[in-house]
């Protein structure tokens, strides 16, 4: 049996999300917290890429956005979600939003 390779992915948008989490935590909670919140980010994506089908589906209106699903990061950053695409090829993270703000703007 051969073996499959899925491939994860972040999209620029979810490049510049975690990316703009990290300044935050890293100047008001220090590299610990940042450190710990990468960490976070990749176990979670990690965990998507076994089991993509696992987070739950936003049903968001516009139809490239009917297939994103999304999956809280591991904890202490729960409240914040990957919301993902998977796929036959792997795991596509577009965006990594708090779970308090209103996600459908971002999806339209």
């Amino acid at each position: 049996m051969s073996e499959i390779n899925l491939e994860l992915s972040f999209a620029p948008l979810a490049q510049e999300d975690v990316q703009l989490e990290v300044d935050y935590l890293r100047e008001n909670a220090g590299s610990r917290v940042a450190d710990h919140y990468i960490r976070s980010v990749n176990r979670t994506a990690a965990l998507l890429l076994t089991a993509p089908y696992i987070g739950k589906m936003c049903g968001f209106r516009p139809a490239q956005f009917r297939e994103i699903r999304r999956f809280p990061i591991h904890s202490p950053f729960q409240k914040r979600l990957l919301f993902y695409t998977p796929g036959a090829a792997g795991v596509r993270v577009e965006r990594v939003l708090h779970g308090a703000r209103n996600w459908a703007v971002f999806f339209q």
